[in-house]
């Protein structure tokens, strides 16, 4: 199980942000730290481990975690990365046209939004932007929107400002029943909750480490349906070790004409990070020992008690029923006043503030005394 000890967090601060950048745990650290070192004597690196086996145990500890299978998932930098490779698909193909309706709910995420309005704006499709329910009730918000003409839906299990739930499974389903492309960005959710891929009936799922799966920066997984309607063909980059007899080094001065099974094709150029695998493949490790249930049981408590005592100080919460165990997004029953991050971290409490929102989204490494301290400075704002 892990505590506040096994992360790198000064007594004096408060850290409630992992939904922006997680704090390392130890063990990740170290695994870094000694991947590091590896790059110093690189005659010592057994190549052939580097560049295949040590991605694919990536992949396969990121596809246990979400009920998938190896074959199923690609090694890339970013979110942003795995959407525009699903976008580059959905042209290559002509899926859309003008008509067509890219469906997400409003205030998404950028890695979301920013690579769906070029697509809308390049196949000539509309970007259909579902606003927010006053009830926080977006699951029947979005099915409401769903209609003959979406041919792409894009979400997330739950909202990145404020953590209210979506039922992706119900919403991928409707979606799917209409000929519709279902991408699921889960780096809100992916390693604090439970998830399995098997209940979503999605095409494309992206999921980054350096939030809630407890990795380094600049390093995330897609997973590719091989189910999918969308016939996922055309990667971003043709990447010499995705192709079919990459690892004979002896025959890179030909031409090798076929892509490696499942996935691979979509990896990033110098997918074999040497100081990033190791990092994801210890996190990934730790939060399976842990599992994603008791993480977020264990989190559920402290947002429990935080959404008690902010709803009777009169601050606004998404209802017990549409929120999610790990994330809490606030809002002021009037606005917050300006300097409110400044006065926050002053007392060493660390946040974050989107748009209108401030989220709290704690992990193992807060205990009762924070709470209080961050109910006390919350008193004061109100």
């Amino acid at each position: 199980m892990l505590t506040r000890a096994d992360f790198s967090i000064p007594d004096d601060i408060v850290y409630w942000n992992f939904a922006g950048m997680s704090a390392l745990p130890q063990r990740v650290l170290n695994a870094g730290r000694q991947a590091v070192e590896r790059k110093s004597q690189p005659w010592t690196l057994p190549i052939d481990y580097h560049f295949f086996a040590e991605t694919d145990l990536a992949r396969a500890e990121f596809a246990a975690l979400i009920g998938a299978k190896l074959e199923d998932i690609a090694l890339q930098p970013s979110a942003t990365y795995g959407v525009e490779t699903c976008a580059r698909n959905l042209l290559v193909h002509g899926l859309l046209k003008t008509g067509d309706e890219i469906l997400m709910p409003d205030e998404e995420f950028p890695a979301l939004r920013y690579p769906l309005t070029r697509l809308a704006q390049q196949s000539g499709a509309r970007l259909v932007r579902v606003p927010c329910p006053k009830d926080q009730n977006w699951t029947r918000a979005i099915k409401e929107a769903i209609n003959s003409r979406t041919r792409v839906l894009a979400l997330t299990p739950c909202h990145w400002t404020d953590g209210a739930r979506i039922d992706v499974g119900a919403l991928a389903q409707s979606a799917r029943d209409r000929g519709a492309v279902v991408i699921v960005d889960v780096c809100q959710s992916a390693g604090a909750v439970p998830l399995n891929v098997r209940d979503w009936s999605a095409d494309v799922l992206v999921a980054p480490t350096y939030k809630w799966l407890l990795g380094p920066y600049s390093l995330s997984f897609m997973y590719v349906s091989p189910h999918s309607a969308l016939k996922m063909t055309e990667p971003l980059e043709e990447y010499w070790a995705s192709r079919e007899g990459a690892q004979d080094f002896t025959a890179l001065v030909r031409d090798l004409d076929t892509y490696q099974a499942g996935a691979r094709r979509f990896d990033v150029g110098e997918r074999a990070n040497l100081q990033l695998l190791p990092m994801a493949i210890e996190a990934l490790r730790l939060i399976r020992e842990v599992t994603p249930e008791k993480i977020a049981e264990q989190l559920s408590t402290w947002t429990d008690l935080l959404a008690h005592q902010l709803g009777e100080m009169g601050f606004q919460l998404p209802p017990p029923e549409h929120r999610s165990p790990h994330m809490l997004g606030i809002r002021h029953p009037h606005a917050w006043r300006a300097g409110l991050m400044q006065r926050l971290e002053e007392q060493g409490i660390f946040v974050s503030q989107r748009g209108e929102v401030l989220r709290l989204s704690p992990h193992f490494n807060i205990s009762a005394p924070d709470v209080e301290k961050l109910l006390r400075a919350l008193r004061e704002e109100i």
